[in-house]
C-alpha cells in the first residue's frame, strides 16, 4: 500500500545526494530520520501514530495481567528488582531495557496488537520508547515523530529482506528479526542521536536480533518473547550508541554477514528499504486487530461472520466447512488438536469454531486455556482445508464455504479485513476496544482520560503524565 505524503524537498534532495556517496542502507535511513522533525510530518501520519499508541496501550495494559506476562515479570524481578521505567498496567518499575522487554511481551501475548510493518511493529516500537522516558523527557510531539521513525525503519528492513512471506516461510518471526531495528530507530530518535549515532544503534541492534517459529510445534507461549527481546535489544542498542559505542555501518547490506544476506539470502532487495523514503510513510500500512488470533486468520473469521450475518442456519445443519488455503496456509494454521492458547491463536479450526459458538475470537476465551471442550470438537472436525496452491496467490481474500444438510452452500467473501488500512476501524470502535481491554485494570474513568490525552498528544509536554494514568487499580484484577 503506497500513500504518498511528501516531505519538504530539502529532505529528498539530501537523501538523493547521499545515495552517491557510498553510504550504507542503515546510514541512509539514519541520515533521514535523525534530521526529520515533527513539523515536517503530514497530519494523516500523525493521526495514525496516535491511533496506534492508544491501541498499544490497551493491549499492553490488559496483557500485563496475563499469567505469561506475570511469569516474565517475576523472572525479571530476580535479576533486576527495581528501576525507574514503567511496566504498563503494573506498579512495578524496572531498568529501561527490562521494562521494554516486559512491555513487549505484554503487548503481544493476546495477539491483539497491530499488524503490518515488521509484523507487529507496535509491540517493539512503543516498549522501547517507554523505556527511554526516565532517561530523557519526551513531549507528545517528540514521542510521535519517534514512533513514526520506528515504524518506518522496521517495515523498510523487512522490505529490504524480501518481504514478509520470504522471511516467514524460512521460519523467521519477522517481529523479532526486523523489529529490533525499528525499536532501535524509535529509541535513537527519542534520545536525540545524530545521524552517526543513529546508524551506530542500528548496527548494534543487528548483532542480537532473532526469533523463530519453533514454538508452534508444541504450542509454547514464547512468541511474545520475540517482541520483548526485540524492544529490549533496540533500546539497549540506542543507549550504547548514546554512550559512544560504534556499530557496523553495513549491518544490513554487507555481502557476507549482513542482515539481508544472512537472514534472507537469495530474496533480499536492499533497494526496497529505501524506496520512496521521505514520501511514503510505512506506518500508514499498519492495521488494527479485531480478533485475538494471527492476522492470517482474520479474513476467514470475517468471511464466516458475513455468512452468519446474512444467512439463517443452525449449527446442527452444518455438514462441512470448506476453507480454501495454500500449502503455506496449511503448514501454519491447520491445527485441529489444540493443546495451548498459543496453538489456538494459530488454528483455523479454533478460530472458526469460536466464531460459530461465541460470535467472536476473544482473548477472554483463550486464556488461561482455550474455551473449547469436548462438546465443541464435533464442529472443529467439520472444518476441511481445500488446497488452492494452483489458484490465486497467497494474500488474496480466500472464501469460506459452509455446506448445509438442506443442500445450500453458503459462500463468505470479504474485500478487506476489518481494521486493515483499507478498512480502518472507526474512532468509536477503537475507543470501545481500548475501554474493554483496560477498564477492569485501571478503571473506566482513567480509560477515558487516556483516550482524551492521546487525542491531544501533540500538545502534551511530558509523556510521564500518560504513564501515570496506566497504573492499575489496587489490587489489579487478573485479566483473562
Amino acid at each position: 500500500m503506497n500513500i504518498p505524503t511528501v516531505l519538504p524537498s530539502k529532505f529528498i534532495v539530501k537523501f538523493q545526494d547521499d545515495m552517491f556517496m557510498g553510504k550504507s542502507v542503515s546510514e541512509l535511513l539514519a541520515n533521514f530520520w535523525a534530521t526529520a522533525h515533527y513539523d515536517d510530518i503530514p497530519s494523516t501520519v500523525v493521526d495514525k501514530a496516535k491511533q496506534l499508541l492508544l491501541d498499544h496501550l490497551g493491549v499492553a495494559i490488559a496483557g500485563a495481567q496475563s499469567d505469561f506476562a506475570r511469569c516474565a515479570l517475576s523472572g525479571a524481578t530476580l535479576s533486576s528488582p527495581s528501576g525507574s521505567s514503567v511496566v504498563l498496567g503494573r506498579n512495578e518499575r524496572f531498568p529501561g531495557p527490562i521494562s521494554a522487554f516486559l512491555n513487549g511481551i505484554a503487548s503481544h501475548v493476546f495477539e491483539l496488537d497491530d499488524f503490518g510493518g515488521c509484523g507487529h511493529s507496535g509491540a517493539v516500537v512503543f516498549p522501547a520508547l517507554f523505556g527511554v522516558m526516565p532517561v530523557k523527557r519526551l513531549s507528545g510531539r517528540h514521542l510521535l515523530v519517534s514512533t513514526i521513525a520506528g515504524y518506518d525503519v522496521a517495515a523498510r528492513v523487512l522490505e529490504g529482506s524480501g518481504g514478509y512471506y520470504q522471511n516467514d516461510s524460512r521460519g523467521w518471526h519477522t517481529t523479532g528479526t526486523c523489529g529490533s531495528f525499528g525499536a532501535a530507530a524509535a529509541a535513537s530518535k527519542a534520545l536525540g542521536l545524530d545521524a552517526e549515532g543513529f546508524a551506530a544503534a542500528l548496527g548494534i541492534a543487528g548483532s542480537f536480533t532473532g526469533g523463530i517459529w519453533a514454538f508452534l510445534e508444541d504450542g509454547s507461549p514464547t512468541k511474545s518473547l520475540h517482541c520483548g527481546r526485540a524492544a529490549e535489544n533496540g533500546l539497549s542498542a540506542a543507549l550504547l550508541a548514546c554512550a559512544g559505542m560504534d556499530g557496523p555501518r553495513f549491518v544490513l547490506d554487507a555481502p557476507w554477514g549482513g542482515f539481508f544476506s544472512t537472514y534472507s539470502c537469495g530474496s533480499q532487495q536492499p533497494h526496497a528499504a529505501l524506496q520512496n523514503l521521505g514520501s511514503d510513510f510505512r506506518i500508514l500500512a499498519t492495521g488494527l486487530k479485531t480478533h485475538a488470533c494471527c492476522r492470517g486468520l482474520h479474513v476467514y473469521v470475517d468471511a464466516l461472520l458475513s455468512i452468519i450475518e446474512h444467512e439463517n442456519f443452525e449449527l446442527d445443519q452444518i455438514e462441512t466447512i470448506i476453507v480454501h488455503g495454500t500449502d503455506y496456509f496449511r503448514r501454519k494454521f491447520d491445527r485441529p488438536d489444540i493443546g495451548s492458547s498459543s496453538q489456538a491463536q494459530f488454528s483455523i479450526q479454533y478460530a472458526l469454531t469460536a466464531t460459530l459458538l461465541f460470535g467472536e475470537v476473544s482473548f477472554r476465551d483463550l486464556f488461561p486455556a482455550p474455551r473449547l471442550n469436548t462438546s465443541c470438537e464435533p464442529i472443529a472436525k467439520l472444518i476441511k482445508i481445500s488446497d488452492r496452491s494452483a489458484g490465486a496467490a497467497f494474500g488474496q481474500c480466500p472464501p469460506v464455504e459452509v455446506r448445509l444438510s438442506d443442500g445450500r452452500s453458503l459462500i463468505g467473501r470479504v474485500t478487506n479485513i476489518r481494521g486493515a488500512p483499507d478498512s480502518p476501524l472507526a474512532p468509536e470502535e477503537l475507543h470501545q476496544k481500548f475501554v474493554a481491554l483496560t477498564s477492569a485494570v485501571i478503571g473506566e474513568h482513567r480509560s477515558q482520560q487516556i483516550i482524551s490525552f492521546v487525542s491531544e498528544l501533540e500538545s502534551a509536554d511530558d509523556m510521564m503524565e500518560l504513564v501515570e494514568l496506566t497504573r492499575p487499580l489496587s489490587p489489579a484484577p487478573n485479566t483473562r
